[in-house]
């Protein structure tokens, strides 16, 4: 797990000084090395920079050279083959790579590469990416099972490949800049902000928080001028730059408890230490029963409350104790939460749906100062795959009421109601609006935006159900992707790697291939799941009729505990508005009757106050 910058242009040149320290930006990344190619009168020529490893300290200083048209940075996290044989950048014949994540199946690749005649120098994954690109070109990326994004530069053709996994897991940022015919591309946005003389803020992405709560659902930021490179997808750049997909995502019938078990295995590929994120909740669990690593304990992390309205805690023990686990609670705080808050949105670079997950920020924060764990088995993706939220209930319920299914949706109607304890009017309720939806769309229900925003709207998916919709729409648009952002800047931020078992792209297409009443039954969700982890976690667990997540006592914090803040945010915005598309005075309000208790989207009014600080911290137009 790393980092990766870099620029090329065949008409220009970047001032390395300047590139250098943007790149500096992202050394939480990769603490371990850093290393980095450029190309002068033509030539490749590796340099080295103030962190690199001491035996690649050969050649020059990277601030020895003046200018470059070509560059690409890299910083380490060692993971796998933690020798000097890791470091990057990686060059192979006419391939130069600079390359962040893990590419699982690289052992079965690498047996595979050397029957097709490759030989290889090191026991990393990152040889296994060049040469699987080097002998498949693009459709290597279809082999590769993992999470990753990359740069490789063609020194035959000229040609700069940019790609990045499947659905997202990792990062990769890029601006593109027509009339110089040039591209720069990072890990996290901070490493390209410095390339600019005042950061604007992009209103469309403005519009889809505040209205829809979406965030990371397409190719723009919150910054104008920086794009988000599409999941499974490759921009080859010559001057002109071209985006292709590479991966359609599908549906594959496939048995689930065997892929699980690969998926999970794989990913325990690690010279380093490993532990894993635990809530009281089914996916963790399972993960948490699945982990095995020898007489050694494996170490668990939990974020809690000691109030226990927001404390899963009792959960969690069981699964400790069946599992002998080595368990870590941590207790984010509030007085925490306003010493961090800056730290927090610089690092996420987006503003939040809501503090889930800076409970998260601090688990990654105790894990790096308090153990040696630099990998973290993470739970993400089983919820949005297999159906586990409550919003499924009224897409299901949707779904069938479109279909005509009369019967079914009555006797899905009583199972949930005895399941859930929702009553009808809630259930009802929730199923029209989903069905209504595409009829009824209110573009701004509080009165509250200056003007008018284009903005990118939910993708259709012709000739499913509204449920298969649904559950694409989670994987390819929202929430996933933003959940997965999250996740990367948290670890990162600390210098840990997380890594997502359900997002196995095997699981993911086998998930699509079940029917919505094979994953909702009786009004239970997830059942794949549930049946997988007979067994393996308690039955107290997987017979939970609630249902948690992330939790935070964030609406609390905000009445009580941070209402002071709350009040002269509010006063400011209705000073001076709202990243200049949004009436302030409206908006104070709104905040006024929340705290009367005659208004109640607590959501949006966070949103609103969490818009106002990240405008603040990264000092936006």
């Amino acid at each position: 797990m790393c980092g990766i910058s870099g620029y090329y242009s065949k008409i220009s040149n970047l001032n390395l000084l300047e590139y250098y320290e943007n790149h500096k930006k992202i050394a939480h990344r990769g603490p371990d090395d850093e290393g980095f190619v450029i190309c002068r009168a033509g030539e490749l020529e590796h340099v080295y920079g103030d962190d690199t490893i001491d035996v690649k300290c050969i050649g020059r200083h990277i601030k020895e050279i003046d200018t470059s048209n070509l560059v690409l940075g890299h910083r380490r996290l060692s993971i796998i083959d933690l020798s000097e044989r890791g470091h990057q950048p990686y060059r192979y014949e006419r391939f130069t790579l600079v390359y962040n994540g893990e590419v699982y199946n690289y052992i079965e690749l690498r047996e595979e590469l050397i029957k097709l005649g490759y030989s290889f120098d090191s026991d990393s994954d990152t040889e296994v990416f060049i040469k699987g690109y080097h002998c498949w070109g693009i459709d290597a990326f279809n082999q590769f099972n993992g999470m990753w994004a990359a740069a490789i530069y063609d020194q035959v053709t000229g040609h700069l490949t940019l790609t990045r996994d499947r659905f997202g897991v990792k990062p990769l940022y890029y601006i593109h800049n027509k009339d110089r015919e040039e591209i720069y591309f990072c890990s996290e946005i901070k490493g390209l902000t410095g390339y600019f003389e005042s950061l604007m803020i992009n209103e469309s992405a403005v519009y889809s928080y505040l209205r829809y709560t979406h965030l990371s659902h397409d190719d723009e930021t919150f910054f104008e001028g920086i794009k988000s490179l599409t999941p499974g997808s490759v921009i080859t750049f010559d001057g002109s730059l071209e985006l292709t997909p590479y991966y359609q995502l599908k549906s594959s019938r496939n048995d689930l408890s065997s892929i699980f078990s690969n998926a999970l295995e794989i990913r325990k590929r690690t010279d380093t230490e490993f532990g894993v994120m635990l809530s009281g909740g089914v996916d963790s669990s399972l993960i948490a029963a699945s982990l095995m690593k020898g007489a050694k304990k494996v170490k668990s992390f939990t974020a809690d409350f000691k109030d226990s309205m927001f404390s899963e805690k009792g959960y969690v023990d069981i699964t400790v104790d069946k599992n002998d686990l080595e368990p870590h609670f941590i207790y984010p705080l509030v007085e925490d939460f306003r010493k961090d808050f800056d730290d927090f949105l610089l690092s996420h670079e987006y503003p939040l749906r809501s503090l889930s997950a800076y409970s998260q920020y601090k688990i990654y924060q105790y894990i790096s100062q308090e153990t040696d764990v630099k990998v973290i088995f993470s739970g993400q993706g089983a919820d949005e795959i297999f159906s586990g939220y409550t919003n499924d209930y009224y897409v299901l319920l949707s779904s069938l009421l479109k279909q005509g299914k009369l019967v079914s949706f009555v006797r899905n109607l009583i199972d949930i109601k005895k399941i859930r304890g929702l009553n009808s009017s809630t259930l009802l309720k929730g199923a029209c609006r989903y069905l209504l939806r595409d009829y009824v769309t209110r573009y701004d229900p509080y009165g509250v935006f200056i003007k008018k925003i284009l903005y990118s709207k939910e993708p259709k998916f012709p000739g499913l159900s509204l449920f298969k919709q649904y559950q694409r729409k989670n994987i390819q648009f929202s929430s996933l992707r933003e959940y997965f952002r999250d996740e990367d800047r948290n670890s990162m931020r600390f210098s840990i790697e997380a890594r997502l078992p359900f997002m196995d792209y095997r699981i993911v297409e086998a998930g699509l291939a079940l029917s919505p009443s094979e994953m909702i039954v009786e009004g239970v969700t997830k059942v794949p799941l549930r049946n997988l982890a007979k067994g393996k976690v308690s039955d107290s667990i997987l017979l939970r009729k609630d249902k948690m997540g992330f939790v935070s006592p964030q609406e609390v914090w905000q009445k009580n505990e941070l209402k002071h803040s709350f009040d002269s945010t509010f006063e400011e915005i209705r000073n001076y508005g709202l990243a200049g598309v949004v009436d302030g005075g409206k908006v104070f309000r709104l905040y006024r009757d929340y705290q009367a208790g005659t208004f109640t989207d607590w959501a949006f009014i966070w949103r609103c106050y969490c818009l106002h600080h990240f405008v603040r911290v990264w000092n936006i137009k």
